[in-house]
């Protein structure tokens, strides 16, 4: 009976293995290359360029910038790769032919089978990535990274594990992608639903089963639209309509009072005053009286990004507060504050004065009197009824598809770490395989490793050699023939120039403004600012 192993990753903490494994070093099976900024980076394809590999690239498969290959530090799709810089360090995925990026380490395994070490190594994505080094930028702790405990398996073990983690990650993956899909599935959904209860098409069938006339008087000045709505200034169809206020001095310190809300306690459209509560006293509160909200007030924020949110207040409490931030909507008894809370939220109304829109840079305002002069499309009272009736149903169905989808992921999650867990300590194969002969020894590993070291050494110097090589023949070649060669028929700018010759600055001008006089075009895009070379000829 194998021992399962626990969380930790050195060596001497770990528990025993299957006949034929042993645990060793990281560095013991890999051979690690940074990969770097080269001296020419473009969108678009060059004479010897290749695929600038960053992380989007890794992950997408599609290419952004290509990049000199000559002064590029490259990798292969014989390696893996994995987050060294930022925030997503110790993230692995499969490398492909390319010139590696910046923030990216190239990992080749030695005499280890390529899918096994790139689902240990995603295995170790938490632990890596929570163990970073660096104050501003996270980089991966290497000391940590090559000392990490290796379960090396018979050679033909780890194919049969690379081979069936393969194929259960494919299904477990499909799977989370379809489920992760679910939240905006379910937005959307809510989106569509209020669309359709503030247009009227929610309850267009109820209106065919019922007659109704408004008796309102407060309405009888408007004329009633088609399906017999009408569209009255918030203004006007409200009691109260006022923002907050900030109270002066140290006024958030005690624990207990009057409940002051702020935009950041408004999330997904309600109110939560779990998150960073903050009360003020009775005295405060009295003080600001016109920023005294009630339950059923209808709340939204002022002051974005993001602009939109919006909160039914909740009857916790019998009083609360509200800063500068926030306005307050308090309805007449003609429309229902659950109703007005669904119109807003459906969010027309923010979205039709986008282009008045104040403040200051990054930042987005829609003041008080803009707020009382949006038009609210109001049914009569007992479509109003119907209509959050309809809405809260939906809302229900659609809120428990999400919270399957919610239990969904955690179980595939759950499944994931189960059966790595199962790969690297032998359970996954323990019926399957018995196979010693395989075995990879320390010897082996060491000779194959020195073998590829000086290959890689080779291949450098043979790198370095091309370049200089390449560097004197361009010192030898007029700035024209090195264009040419360069660009060919495509536009330059100034910048793309200088990215290709070692030459003065001013000695660059001065052959530019020459060969401007028969060689080169000039074209200027005012978008950009840009001057823009081509060669007339080729």
């Amino acid at each position: 009976m194998k021992n399962r192993v626990n969380n930790k990753n050195k060596i001497a903490d770990l528990a025993s293995l299957p006949k034929g494994w042993v645990y060793c070093p990281l560095e013991n099976v890999i051979i690690t290359q940074k990969g770097k900024r080269p001296s020419k980076l473009s969108p678009e394809e060059f004479e010897g360029s290749v695929p600038y590999l960053d992380i989007k690239a890794i992950e997408t498969g599609k290419n952004d910038y290509f990049a000199d290959e000559i002064s590029s530090v490259v990798t292969n799709e014989s390696e893996l790769v994995i987050v060294w810089d930022g925030s997503r360090s110790g993230w692995v995925g499969k490398s492909r032919n390319g010139a590696l990026g910046s923030t990216l380490v190239s990992v080749k395994p030695i005499l280890i089978d390529y899918n096994y070490l790139y689902y240990f190594l995603k295995s170790k994505f938490e632990y890596l990535n929570s163990k970073t080094k660096g104050a501003g930028i996270p980089h991966v702790n290497q000391d940590l990274f090559w000392q990490i405990a290796f379960p090396l398996a018979p050679l033909e073990e780890q194919k049969v594990i690379g081979k069936k983690l393969e194929e259960a990650f494919n299904k477990l993956l499909g799977s989370q992608a379809s489920v992760e899909k679910v939240p905006a599935i379910v937005q959307a959904s809510k989106q569509k639903i209020l669309t359709n209860a503030i247009s009227g098409e929610l309850t267009k069938e109820w209106r065919e089963r019922n007659i109704v006339e408004t008796t309102e008087p407060e309405l009888s000045e408007y004329v009633p639209d088609a399906i017999g709505w009408y569209n009255v200034k918030a203004e006007d169809c409200c009691i109260k309509i006022s923002n907050g206020a900030t109270p002066k001095g140290r006024r958030f310190e005690i624990e207990t009072g009057i409940p002051f809300l702020k935009v950041y306690n408004i999330v997904g459209q309600k109110v939560d005053f779990e998150y960073k509560p903050q009360f003020i006293d009775k005295s405060v509160h009295a003080k600001q009286s016109k920023s005294i909200v009630y339950p059923n007030d209808v709340l939204i924020n002022i002051v974005g990004p993001p602009l939109g949110k919006v909160a039914l207040v909740p009857n916790d409490y019998p009083e609360w507060n509200i800063n500068q931030a926030l306005v307050l909507f308090r309805p007449k008894t003609y429309l229902l504050s659950e109703y007005l809370y669904m119109f807003l939220a459906e969010g027309s109304q923010i979205k039709s004065i986008e282009d008045q829109y104040k403040g200051s840079a990054g930042q987005s305002n829609i003041s008080l009197t803009q707020c009382r002069n949006f038009v609210i499309r109001i049914p009569p009272i007992q479509e109003q009824c119907e209509i959050v009736k309809i809405v809260r149903e939906q809302f229900a169905d659609l809120d428990r598809i999400f919270g399957k989808s919610i239990l969904i992921k955690k179980s595939i999650s759950a499944s994931i770490e189960k059966i790595l867990e199962e790969a690297f300590t032998g359970e996954l194969t323990s019926q399957e395989s018995e196979d010693t002969t395989s075995v990879i020894t320390f010897p082996e590993l060491k000779k194959e490793k020195e073998r590829l070291l000086k290959a890689l050494k080779n291949e450098r110097e043979a790198r370095a050699k091309k370049k200089n090589i390449l560097m004197a023949t361009k010192k030898s070649m007029s700035l024209k023939d090195i264009l040419k060669k360069e660009f060919g028929k495509r536009e330059f700018t100034f910048d793309n120039i200088v990215s290709v010759v070692d030459m003065d600055y001013e000695a660059v001008k001065d052959e530019i403004y020459i060969l401007l006089e028969n060689d080169l075009e000039l074209r200027f895009d005012p978008k950009s600012e840009v001057l823009h070379f081509k060669f007339i000829t080729i």
